[in-house]
């Protein structure tokens, strides 16, 4: 994602950009304590109905074609898979799925709208059956889903998708993408026989994590947890989506976390002290017995410390989360005990979630995603040049590393203050005391002060000479 030719040089030190965000985000404290009262909650959260415009005849007709659509894009892209080259940048399939979905529609999910309901495949394909075989009655499964699985399934699949992502050997080849996509298709199909379309919010980590970041988009849907019934389309202010109405249930919790988690490592896999410690591990000579057994026994040792890393993170921000939050609990006077608090306010780091999304993936997404252009000529690398783009090439010049490096300090340091305002929003409608509740905030405070400043170092690593 940051593989440029030549660093950015800092024109001041990177410790200077590094406190100054810090100080920003301290700051924006002081200003929202001061400045923004309770009251400011309910206009915060003011929303205008835009349910009218998608229920005319015109945007109902593209729905369903925008359904069906999707379902033959998924068909031929599993064929693509597996009929076309097996080199990852000559077909089309790992592009569009790691580029496209992964990365853009994520982008999209955040900023515009959560359209993932309308473009899913696998919804697509269940409605239609339950249309042909039950004429219309409301789908159902044949089983209860059990309220204690929750959003666990979601959880193991984000995971999942994570490692195939950054561990897996196979993760941008070809047939194996497609054989996985048919794979978690009838997984997806199952589960909705059983349980009905309930099991996407349930155990689909696609359907979950685009309605994580669907709630902070300006256009969505109401929710169970607001005060008007479900599924009205309304237009709202940025980030309104993310307050809650009661807490988040402790399985969306880890959710929440694991995707803050995952993009975290995966920047730090590309700084000096990730390659520090693999020299570390490499060369102990109290793990080289250990490490020759597992070599010999055909582990990939790489694979196998990035597997740990990728578990041992989530266990990491858990811990600290649950730890802030017990000192939330604390100052303000343990009015609410730490464990709910922590449910209350998981959705509040959503925007940090986002913000580190597009710093992260910025470059990537600007120098891969151009690759959709010869591969729309020529999806299965035969030769083909259907429209006459085949032999456009990646220009690299597109971005550079000083944008990516200013990009990177302005979203993070926006996707922090916002975090801030929403927890200091949060926080009068949990904690009564005024007094109380701003007290409160200030170990969540010291969080995201110190996240902000971890975060622009692992992003500063690849990109900038300090």
């Amino acid at each position: 994602a940051h593989a440029f030719g030549e660093r950015y040089d800092l024109p001041v030190p990177l410790w200077l950009f590094l406190t100054g965000a810090g100080a920003v985000v301290g700051l924006s404290f002081v200003l929202f304590a001061l400045g923004t009262k309770p009251a400011a909650l309910s206009r915060f959260e003011g929303i205008r109905e835009a349910d009218a415009w998608l229920r005319c005849p015109p945007a109902r007709a593209l729905g369903i074609g925008v359904r069906w659509a999707s379902v033959i894009l998924f068909s031929f892209l599993c064929y693509a898979g597996f009929a076309g080259t097996q080199a990852p940048t000559q077909n089309i399939l790992p592009t569009f799925l790691w580029v496209g979905l992964w990365v853009g529609l994520a982008y999209f999910a955040a900023l515009v709208a959560n359209i993932w309901p309308a473009v899913n495949p696998y919804l697509a394909i269940y409605d239609g059956f339950v249309v042909l075989f039950r004429r219309n009655k409301a789908p159902a499964g044949i089983l209860r889903y059990p309220a204690r699985l929750g959003a666990w399934p979601a959880v193991a699949g984000l995971l999942a998708v994570a490692w195939l992502e950054l561990v897996a050997a196979g993760g941008e080849r070809p047939a194996l993408l497609a054989a996985g996509m048919l794979a978690y298709a009838a997984f997806c199909l199952i589960g909705m026989a059983l349980f009905g379309r309930e099991w996407l919010a349930r155990g689909d980590v696609f359907t979950v994590a685009f309605a994580v970041l669907g709630r902070f988009a300006p256009f969505g849907t109401r929710r169970p947890d607001d005060r008007d019934p479900p599924g009205r389309w309304v237009l709202r202010w940025p980030g309104a989506g993310l307050l809650l109405q009661r807490p988040l249930s402790f399985p969306m919790t880890v959710f929440v976390l694991v995707m803050l988690s995952n993009v975290t490592f995966d920047g730090f896999l590309e700084t000096p002290l990730w390659n520090h410690i693999l020299d570390t591990v490499a060369t102990s000579q109290a793990l080289r017995p250990w490490l020759l057994d597992i070599q010999s026994a055909g582990v990939n040792l790489l694979g196998l410390l990035k597997t740990a890393g990728l578990v041992a993170f989530p266990l990491l921000f858990l811990a600290s989360y649950a730890g802030v939050c017990v000192l939330v609990s604390i100052a303000g006077g343990r009015a609410v005990d730490g464990w709910t608090l922590a449910r209350w306010f998981v959705l509040t780091l959503v925007p940090i979630a986002i913000a580190y999304h597009l710093a992260h993936y910025a470059s990537f997404f600007a120098l891969a995603g151009q690759l959709m252009i010869p591969l729309a000529s020529d999806p299965l690398g035969r030769g083909w040049d259907l429209f006459g783009t085949a032999h456009v090439h990646v220009d690299p010049s597109v971005i550079s590393a000083r944008f990516v490096w200013f990009t990177s300090v302005g979203t993070i340091v926006a996707g922090h203050v916002i975090a801030v305002l929403l927890a200091h929003l949060q926080t009068h409608r949990v904690i009564r005391d005024p007094r109380a509740a701003t007290l409160s905030q200030l170990p969540m405070l010291a969080l995201m002060i110190g996240y902000t400043m971890t975060s622009l170092w692992i992003l500063s690593q690849p990109v900038v000479k300090a």
